[in-house]
């Protein structure tokens, strides 16, 4: 099977950051056309494809798993909206990442990017241990996912808001799941414990705050503001 037989995009948002949504989904039609792709939003639109529109009063989890139901992909990739494509995604490292995972049964997933993580061993070519220890055992940034493994860690966490993650935390070391990432000696972004990812390059994470985070990707989000018609101003920048 080919690596978008297997994988999917599976994108949370909320109709708060609509004004996203066109560059969001526009960059990954351009640097990542083939996966599949899911939304679970809180209302329909026709920018992305294959809508699940969740219930906004209902916990947070639920909004996840309830979208996950509609997901016929044994692997996810869990994104937000402001985690926006700036190149072409590598499609050969993504097969290589995935036959990773599936040749380690172990593993819950492989991250796409390092960060806020130290003192890992390496377990693969350009791939290292997130240990339990660590800070962030799991990390909302784009990652390749058994899918049933983050359903396990969602029905466990049961969080009610999208931000709580020191739930995710502790409940990913209550289920001893392991994880990894891949690690090609990226640069770090100043003021901030993200690397760059070669094999996924994407901005971590376009806005902060509520504001776009300029002070870190300029550059490509003069790009993107540009290509995509946005006001900077309207949100405000960092």
């Amino acid at each position: 099977m080919e690596l978008e037989d297997k994988v999917a995009y599976v994108t949370y948002s909320h109709s708060s950051c609509e004004d996203l949504w066109e560059a969001y989904v526009g960059q990954l039609n351009k640097y990542s056309p083939k996966l599949n792709s899911y939304a679970c939003l809180d209302k329909n639109t026709t920018i992305f494809p294959n809508v699940y529109i969740y219930d906004d009063e209902s916990p947070y989890y639920t909004q996840v798993l309830g979208c996950l139901d509609q997901v016929k992909e044994d692997f996810i990739i869990p994104m937000l909206e402001d985690f926006i494509l700036y190149d072409y995604v590598v499609q050969e490292k993504l097969t290589f990442i995935l036959n990773f995972l599936i040749d380690n049964p172990s593993l819950s997933y492989v991250r796409l990017i390092k960060s806020g993580v130290e003192d890992s061993e390496k377990i693969g070519d350009e791939i290292y241990s997130v240990p339990l220890t660590s800070s962030y055992p799991y990390s909302m940034q784009p990652s390749i996912w058994r899918k049933e493994d983050f359903i396990r860690l969602y029905n466990q966490s049961k969080v009610e808001y999208i931000r709580q993650e020191q739930a995710h935390h502790e409940s990913y070391r209550k289920l001893k799941l392991q994880g990894a990432y891949f690690y090609k000696d990226e640069i770090k972004r100043k003021s901030s414990r993200h690397f760059d990812s070669s094999v996924f390059p994407y901005i971590a994470t376009a806005v902060v705050k509520g504001k776009w985070n300029v002070r870190e990707y300029k550059e490509e989000l003069l790009s993107i503001f540009e290509e995509y018609n946005i006001n900077p101003d309207k949100r405000g920048t960092t």
